[in-house]
């Protein structure tokens, strides 16, 4: 189950009914009477406010408020530290698995990087496209001539 959806269903067992009202009350803004009457748990509600984009993964600023008001900072807390798990665990943060090694061949192949190039079996059109692209910036031409073996 996604960690998220996982958060949300942890925080809607951690509420009172009195809270579930309060966040009911506090909600009345963003979701219509008749849909407010008919939550009946906190999982209801998160779900009602995740379909009408309220509440994202990724923008969790109103959920954050929400518990502010019914005074839950131990749930405020769980959350933060979601968030922060989330910007440490996002994908772009991961280095490529071919990132790593094309980085150590870069900081040990210096200036004859064409040679080894020519003997991976990259044609000398290539080696000559690498070159003219980044004519300035010799790291940069060995690891595209990598990428492109």
């Amino acid at each position: 189950m996604d960690p998220f959806l996982t958060l949300l269903h942890g925080f809607s067992q951690s509420l009172s009914d009195e809270e579930l009202s309060s966040l009911k009350f506090l909600s009345s803004d963003k979701i219509g009477k008749r849909k407010l009457e008919a939550v009946q748990s906190g999982w209801e509600l998160f779900t009602i406010l995740i379909e009408q984009q309220d509440i994202a993964k990724d923008d969790l600023s109103f959920l954050e408020g929400l518990l502010e008001n019914i005074k839950r900072q131990d749930l405020v807390s769980q959350l933060k530290r979601f968030v922060e798990e989330e910007e440490i665990n996002a994908p772009e943060n991961q280095p490529d698995a071919h990132e790593r090694p094309i980085a150590v061949i870069c900081d040990n192949i210096g200036r004859h990087w064409k040679t080894l190039m020519r003997q991976l079996e990259l044609s000398d059109v290539q080696l000559d496209r690498v070159e003219n692209a980044h004519p300035r910036d010799l790291r940069e031409q060995q690891l595209q001539a990598l990428r492109a073996w």
